[in-house]
């Protein structure tokens, strides 16, 4: 769960979160990034924000592991 100010841009925390990641996960992982992985990018552009209004994390996860399952 992240929290950030009224002044803050969510496009900028997404922006450095991105970036600081995939600068972790390509030096711990790099033999497994260099063998495997070719793009320049490790992570897409796009990027999803959703409020929660305030409810408790568990009444979340509650109300996802009540939802049906998906149909094929």
């Amino acid at each position: 769960m992240v929290s950030l100010s009224p002044d803050n841009q969510i496009s900028e925390f997404v922006k450095v979160l991105k970036a600081s990641s995939s600068r972790l996960i390509r030096k711990e992982f790099k033999s497994h990034v260099d063998k495997y992985y070719w793009k320049p990018v490790f992570w897409s552009s796009s990027y999803l924000v959703n409020s929660s209004g305030g409810v408790s994390l568990d009444v979340l996860k509650k109300s996802i592991k009540q939802q049906d399952s998906p149909r094929s």
